[in-house]
């Protein structure tokens, strides 16, 4: 408690020391981008830089983005100038001086922004599944709360996928009353519906024929026991491509860490739409995929102990996508996959929740930028 109580104090006098560069404009339509602090140029911020930029609505000149200095595929085209390394105090006169601060996770929370900017928080998930933040026991500390209690004064708007996301978000987060929601869906989603993404491009950068199945095994962030999981998905591999054969008749190709590495791939989305089916856990990606209406199954031999951990917003048996405990569980779900009755899953889920998502979110954010002109 002590040690979180000094952190505490270092950080509120970085606060309020940050407020020296209050004596510098607020610069108009310069904007600043981040995407999972600096480790990609990728997620929501991304396809909002790309269709703003495509529609004339922001200059590339007037543009940031945290890059580490450890990243080395970051595909965008800017001056070495408009790189920002997380968070040093070049970095931080960037996003204080900026009209429009967009980020998928968060800035530093000892950041004060004036009311003159906008910050927009896109998050990094949709849908509502595993808990987060303080509807996590284990994120419910002395120094969390301090810390959400400025970030509930950084933050202008969050970008919303679904009224249930709206919902655990608000406590999840400690939301203030003052946040607005973007009622918009996910921008990176766009790309989903819209079908314009070259799916066979991207099977000839991995070497996939069109006949291949391509499974994308993405099982989800754990704090302890990471091998394991992964290890009962290895071991019992021979077993599970078998039935996957079988069901769908094709040779299969698995995009995971051990026979196809797309780890430092940098677009999930691009991944979901390269597979033909997808293999995870508790990941918010499945939320995403669901809109693609191709099979899903949620391989969780981890369940008992991740449920205790965190527990879900939502019951795992309403998720889209096949529940199984075990690699022989998994091997029934796919021999019991029905397209029609697995759509009638999906929409069940995507109506429990209440989506926002249309495809049209990009457009929606830039009639909001414009809407501020």
């Amino acid at each position: 408690m002590l040690i979180q109580l000094l952190v505490i104090i270092k950080h509120f006098i970085t606060y309020l020391f940050y407020h020296v560069f209050f004596i510098l404009p607020v610069k108009k339509g310069q904007f600043y981008f981040d995407s999972f602090y600096g480790r990609s140029f990728s997620c929501n911020p991304k396809y909002i830089f790309l269709h703003l930029l495509k529609q004339d609505v922001i200059n590339i000149d007037n543009c940031y983005w945290t890059k580490r200095k450890d990243v080395k595929n970051f595909d965008i085209n800017l001056n070495k100038k408009n790189y920002c390394i997380p968070w040093n105090l070049k970095t931080i006169k960037r996003i204080m001086t900026s009209e429009y601060i967009i980020v998928n996770t968060d800035i530093p929370y000892n950041i004060p922004i004036r009311k003159t900017q906008c910050y927009i928080n896109t998050w990094h998930g949709g849908g509502a599944y595993k808990r987060c933040g303080f509807d996590n026991p284990n994120e419910n500390t002395l120094f969390n709360r301090f810390g959400a209690f400025l970030r509930s004064k950084q933050m202008s708007y969050l970008i919303s996928s679904s009224e249930k996301f709206s919902a655990v978000m608000k406590t999840g987060l400690k939301l203030s009353s003052n946040i607005q929601y973007l009622k918009f869906g996910m921008p990176r989603n766009d790309i989903l519906f819209n079908k314009e993404f070259n799916v066979k491009k991207l099977r000839d950068y991995f070497g996939l024929s069109d006949s291949d199945l391509v499974v994308l095994y993405a099982p989800t962030y754990r704090s302890k026991n990471d091998n394991f999981v992964i290890e009962e998905f290895i071991n019992n591999l021979n077993k599970i491509t078998c039935a996957f054969k079988s069901k769908f008749g094709k040779e299969v190709k698995y995009c995971s860490n051990t026979i196809i590495d797309v780890t430092s791939y940098p677009d999930m989305q691009e991944l979901l739409l390269l597979c033909d089916v997808l293999v995870t856990d508790y990941s918010s990606s499945i939320w995403d995929f669901a809109f693609l209406k191709k099979p899903c199954f949620l391989f969780c031999p981890d369940y008992s102990e991740y449920f205790n951990e965190r527990s879900f917003y939502t019951p795992i048996e309403t998720w889209p996508g096949y529940f199984a405990g075990s690699s022989d569980e998994l091997i029934k779900m796919i021999d019991k996959y029905n397209y029609g009755e697995f759509e009638r899953k999906l929409d069940f889920h995507i109506n429990m929740l209440n989506s926002y998502e249309d495809g049209h979110a990009c457009e929606k954010f830039e009639e909001f930028i414009n809407s501020r002109k």
